[in-house]
């Protein structure tokens, strides 16, 4: 397969390994990582993980210096106003430290970086969903060195994004998948105050669901990737570092997974290295694996129906329980000491353990090999699963770096000062000035054409092939066109035309989803832009750039909660700000062709929580059941200084002009507030 139009091979690619330990560094470092990144204190995207001290960081970059490995930080988790000081902070302790790259999602911190700490190297999250050449080339002029690309991509795709850009691109080439576009999964934080997009994610992805017809199963739990036979196609195509997820993971599986792509990258087509990098990434114990998206925009094995996604190597199915025991044969070899974890099918609850008594035929052993039936000591039930997490052998590994020595520099470091007052810090608050109140809001209905009448300030409607064959020749008054958040690289040059096309018929009025889209307009004179929720919007610094980017109207990320608006909006009285407050909230876009689960079928997960699946073109979205209703908060929300609120109806369920479904007493379903009342994570 030729990709892109790339034929030679130019430098090996960075290998870049994860950490989420001093014991996992060092095994990167020791299995030959040319790069290892690590999360930053309580603001990464894997929060739900122990921090690291930042004297245990200094210690990680001393050792990676001497061994020459570049250090990179996770800072990719999105940012509340209050805790824009704090990661002030962080910033500049990475300036102090002097990291080869900080990992940014938030746009925020990219405002703050490119103003205090312009020589800080940023690497654009996947998170940011950059997923086409639009995006990278907006984030380049922003001022990243590297961008993440999106896992959904072919390897045709990657290549021709290569081919448009002297970027840095990064690709993930193992670990863990997600069901959505990373950057527009808002599951766990619709379903539990916990965002995914501020490292607080409970994977409810990872759930048993059932559907119409008694079918049950995981059916968005996705395989983890394997990259493996794409290893040489992407050093082909350019791609500057290749990425293994698992900060989470432990020790040694950083240290199988990383040997073996040490051995594809020095050996390059090695059949003898490829069959032992094979060894290794079996015996690492991770989920069952799929080459992702790299050679299918739509791959059916990548989900993984008919099994929980545990991680860790399949032991098998409990096969008789009572009295606190339970029988399982083997299929994987256990010995005391092992970790395993238990995943109970009725629940979906999972519980780890590590063996400490292990008998077969009557008689303790010390050990049992595949085809044994044991008994284990945890209580249980027929059909639950378990899973082997960590070796005994492996867990018994201890770091060598001294951290003591670090101490005072890492005192030194958390004690940097935020100074606003000398222009050596986040922007002072605003002036706290909020609209009168009694002001109306401007309402804006954002649906898919020949839907709704125009609210009381105007209409939003998706643009794509099938709405532009409807649209008026003339801009009807208050009519703005929405972006789609996903476009293909395929699809770039059509929506180039039809922008032109539309800007020069008097079109002047646009929402774009992701910042990318800006690029579309290259030349097209003045215009008025929106950002829709998608750009994720959580503090008064990501709304200012947008703002300096041209974006006139910018709307709040969704998920966001009452405390953190009111502070948001009290920073930046000046510009037009606006949120969504009705509507079906868009959960997850996936690119995956679920054929499982039809259109506008309801399915549901533990707790009896509900979703319905609906398609707009070539993706699948996952949408909540119950509504977002905010509208009984419109004359707070004025008072809090909001300038505009919309009513979403792209995801409404077919057949409900207001939106709602009935319950089975017939009455309207109550809506949801979303985090609005609570408390965003």
């Amino acid at each position: 397969m030729m990709v892109a139009g790339h034929a030679k091979r130019g430098p090996a690619p960075e290998l870049l390994a994860p950490a989420g330990s001093l014991e996992a560094f060092e095994a990167a470092v020791r299995a030959g990582a040319d790069a290892v990144y690590v999360g930053a204190p309580a603001c990464n995207a894997r929060n739900l993980g122990r921090d690291l001290s930042l004297a245990e960081i200094a210690a990680m970059r001393e050792h990676a210096r001497n061994n020459r490995v570049r250090l990179y930080i996770a800072m990719n988790s999105l940012v509340r106003e209050d805790e824009l000081d704090n990661a002030f902070r962080l910033l500049a302790a990475w300036r102090e430290l002097d990291v080869d790259g900080v990992i940014v999602q938030d746009l925020g911190l990219v405002r703050l970086a490119r103003r205090h700490f312009p020589h800080l190297p940023l690497h654009a999250s996947t998170l940011m969903g950059t997923h086409n050449s639009l995006g990278v080339r907006r984030l380049a002029a922003l001022g990243f060195s590297r961008v993440v690309l999106a896992r959904e991509l072919t390897l045709e795709e990657i290549g021709r994004i290569a081919e448009q850009t002297d970027v840095e691109l990064e690709v993930f080439v193992h670990g863990a998948m997600c069901f959505s576009y990373s950057g527009f999964c808002l599951l766990s934080s619709f379903y539990g105050g916990r965002s995914g997009l501020r490292g607080e994610c409970v994977q409810p992805c990872r759930r048993q669901y059932r559907w119409r017809g008694g079918q049950r199963g995981y059916a968005l739990s996705m395989r983890d990737l394997d990259g493996a036979d794409a290893v040489e196609q992407l050093w082909r195509c350019g791609v500057r570092s290749l990425k293994i997820e698992g900060r989470m993971r432990p020790a040694a599986y950083v240290e199988r997974v990383v040997a073996a792509y040490r051995l594809l990258l020095d050996h390059p087509g090695d059949g003898s290295a490829r069959r032992e990098a094979a060894a290794l990434l079996a015996r690492a114990g991770g989920r069952p694996t799929t080459s992702g998206f790299f050679f299918s925009p739509r791959p059916k094995e990548a989900l993984l129906v008919k099994r929980s996604g545990n991680t860790g190597l399949f032991v098998g199915r409990v096969q008789r329980a009572g009295g606190g025991r339970c029988a399982v044969r083997l299929r994987q070899p256990v010995r005391l000491g092992d970790r395993l974890r238990l995943h109970r099918q009725a629940s979906g609850d999972r519980q780890a353990f590590t063996v400490r008594h292990l008998e077969t035929a009557g008689r303790r052993v010390r050990g049992a090999r595949p085809g044994t039936v044991v008994w284990l000591t945890i209580a249980a039930e027929a059909g639950d699963e378990l899973y082997k997490v960590a070796e005994a052998e492996d867990r018994r590994q201890r770091s060598s770096l001294d951290v003591a020595l670090f101490r005072p520099l890492a005192r030194r470091l958390a004690a940097l000062p935020v100074s606003p007052g000398t222009g050596d810090g986040p922007m002072p608050p605003g002036d706290n000035k909020s609209r009168p109140a009694g002001q109306r809001l401007r309402w804006y209905v954002r649906s898919e054409i020949g839907g709704r009448p125009a609210g009381k300030g105007g209409r939003i409607v998706l643009l794509d092939r099938r709405s532009f064959s409807r649209l008026p020749s003339r801009p009807p008054q208050g009519v703005a066109l929405a972006l789609p958040p996903v476009i293909d690289e395929a699809d770039i040059p059509w929506y180039h035309d039809i922008c032109r096309r539309l800007t020069e018929r008097g079109w002047r009025r646009w929402q774009i989803g992701q910042l990318g889209h800006l690029e579309l307009f290259a030349g097209a004179g003045p215009l008025e832009f929106w950002s829709a929720a998608t750009l994720n919007v959580l503090n008064s610094e990501a709304a200012r750039l947008l703002a300096e980017q041209g974006v006139r109207h910018i709307e709040v990320a969704v998920e966001t909660d009452r405390q953190n608006l009111a502070a948001l909006v009290r920073r930046c009285p000046e510009l037009s700000l606006g949120m969504t407050v009705r509507g079906f909230v868009p959960l997850a876009v996936s690119r995956l062709a679920v054929d499982r689960l039809p259109a506008q079928r309801i399915f549901s997960p533990k707790h009896e929580e509900l979703a319905m699946v609906k398609r707009f073109g070539r993706l699948v979205v996952i949408a909540a059941d119950r509504p977002l209703d905010l509208t009984g908060l419109v004359d707070e929300l004025a008072r809090l200084g909001l300038a505009f609120v919309v009513d979403d109806l792209l995801c409404r369920p077919a057949g409900r002009a207001d939106g709602r479904r009935r319950g089975r007493s017939g009455r309207r379903q109550r809506g949801s507030t979303f985090n609005y009342l609570g408390r965003l994570r």
